[in-house]
């Protein structure tokens, strides 16, 4: 997928620089930055929006993830994101907020099962019901 993708690239900019001479690399690198940038504005022929777009809307807020990585280490961030995951918080800042609080380090604990009950003179327990 990704091969195809940068195949397409690469024609479409060899296509637009075809019978071109540039006489230096600001030149070219400017005519290519322009090309790169009809293309990704170009919209989809079968489905809605353009590369730029579909960038905007999920790409980008991935890539400030992936920063994360940096400062906490890509062990932590997964750990992070599965925590997030199961808890249904799929935002950065959730993500951020684990790893910020060290929550991705600690178990996760589900429902009431797993609190032990305080030790209290006034807490009958099961045995004093039968």
């Amino acid at each position: 997928m990704v091969e195809h993708g940068v195949g397409y690239l690469q024609t479409w900019i060899l296509g637009k620089l075809r019978h071109r001479y540039f006489f230096s690399m600001t030149d070219l690198n400017q005519e290519i930055q322009s090309i790169l940038q009809e293309l990704n504005n170009k919209p989809y022929q079968k489905r809605e929006g353009t590369r730029q777009s579909v960038f905007q809307k999920i790409d980008r807020p991935a890539m400030g993830l992936l920063q994360l990585s940096k400062k906490y280490g890509s062990e932590r961030l997964e750990s992070a994101c599965v925590r997030a995951a199961e808890l249904g918080g799929f935002q950065y800042t959730t993500v951020k907020n684990i790893l910020k609080n060290d929550q991705d380090q600690r178990p996760i604990l589900t429902g009431t099962d797993n609190l032990p009950l305080p030790e209290h003179k006034n807490i009958r327990g099961s045995e004093y019901y039968k």
